[in-house]
C-alpha cells in the first residue's frame, strides 16, 4: 500500500488508506491489534526528514516500477539518456525508467570501466551489477557520448536483461540530412519495439502519447513559472524532485499530480 515505516509498529502515509487497511485487517483477523488515526506534525522534526526516515527514497522508484508492471501487465525499459524516444515506448505500453545515479562508490564497475571515466556512467553500471534494476525487461542507450556507451556495452555482457537496444541520434543536428536520418532511426526503433512487445503501434497511438509527453512538459513549465516569483511557493529541491519523478513515473500519473500541484500553488503564493 506504500506505507512508510516510522518505527517498529508505526506506519505512515500521506494518503487516506483507511478503506484498504480495514479490508486488510479484516482479512487477517487482527482488528484488536491495529489502530488507525490521522495526525499533524507539530514538531520537532522537519517533515522532509521524516519522509527520508520512513521511506527508502533510493529504492522507491524501483518499487513503483514493479507495481506498475503488476497493475498494467506492461514492460519496463531502463534508459541511459534523455534522448530516448519515450513516445514510441508509451505507444507500446512500455514504461521508460531513467537509470539515475545511486550516489555510491562505483567499485563494481572498476573491472569494466576506467576509474578516470565519468563517475555518472560508472554509477549506471555499478547499480546494474548490484542487481538494483533486476526488474527491467529491457535496457537502451543513445550515442550521447563514449562513457555511457562503454557502460551500456558492459551492462549487456554482465547484467542479465532480456532485451537491449542502441539508438543512434544524428551527430550533425544542423545537417540537412539530420531529420531524414533521425526519422529512419525512429522507424527502425518502432519496428524493434513492435517485435519485442508484440504490439502494432498505430499513428493514433503515437499521436496520443506525443500529447501526453507535451502535456507533461507544459505542466512542468507552468510550475517553473512560480519559481520566478520573489518568494516562490515551491523550492528548488521540490522542483528538482518533480523532474526526477517525471523520469521514473508513468507520465499519465505524473500529469495528474502536476495538475493538482499547478492548481494548489497560487494559494501558496498568496499565503507567502
Amino acid at each position: 500500500m506504500g506505507y512508510g515505516t516510522l518505527s517498529e509498529a508505526t506506519w505512515i502515509s500521506p494518503y487516506d488508506l483507511t478503506k484498504e487497511v480495514e479490508d486488510l485487517v479484516k482479512r487477517l483477523q487482527v482488528k484488536d491489534y491495529v489502530q488507525i488515526f490521522q495526525a499533524k506534525n507539530q514538531g520537532f522534526t522537519d517533515p522532509k526528514n521524516i519522509v527520508s526516515i520512513a521511506w527508502d527514497l533510493s529504492r522507491i522508484h524501483q518499487k513503483y516500477a514493479k507495481d506498475w508492471k503488476r497493475r498494467t501487465g506492461g514492460k519496463v525499459l531502463g534508459y541511459f539518456c534523455t534522448y530516448a524516444p519515450e513516445e514510441v515506448l508509451y505507444a507500446a505500453n512500455v514504461l521508460p525508467v531513467r537509470i539515475l545515479g545511486g550516489h555510491e562508490p562505483p567499485t563494481l564497475a572498476t573491472p569494466h570501466m576506467f576509474d578516470m571515466w565519468c563517475p555518472f556512467s560508472r554509477d549506471y553500471l555499478n547499480q546494474g551489477l548490484q542487481g538494483k534494476y533486476d526488474y527491467l525487461d529491457g535496457i537502451m542507450a543513445v550515442n550521447a557520448c563514449l562513457h555511457p556507451r562503454q557502460a551500456f556495452g558492459a551492462w549487456i555482457i554482465h547484467v542479465p536483461t532480456p532485451w537491449n537496444y542502441w539508438f543512434v541520434m544524428p551527430n550533425a543536428v544542423r545537417s540537412p540530412r539530420a531529420k531524414t536520418f533521425l526519422r529512419g532511426e525512429l522507424d527502425e526503433f518502432k519496428k524493434a519495439i513492435e517485435k519485442w512487445t508484440g504490439k502494432i503501434i498505430t499513428d493514433k497511438d503515437l499521436d496520443r502519447d506525443i500529447d501526453i509527453m507535451n502535456t507533461n512538459r507544459r505542466l512542468m513549465k507552468q510550475v517553473y513559472e512560480f519559481r520566478k516569483q520573489d518568494n516562490p511557493p515551491i523550492t528548488g529541491t521540490e522542483a528538482m524532485t518533480m523532474v526526477w519523478a517525471s523520469q521514473l513515473m508513468d507520465k499519465r500519473e505524473h500529469n495528474e499530480s502536476l495538475k493538482q500541484l499547478v492548481e494548489a500553488l497560487p494559494a501558496y503564493s498568496q499565503a507567502s
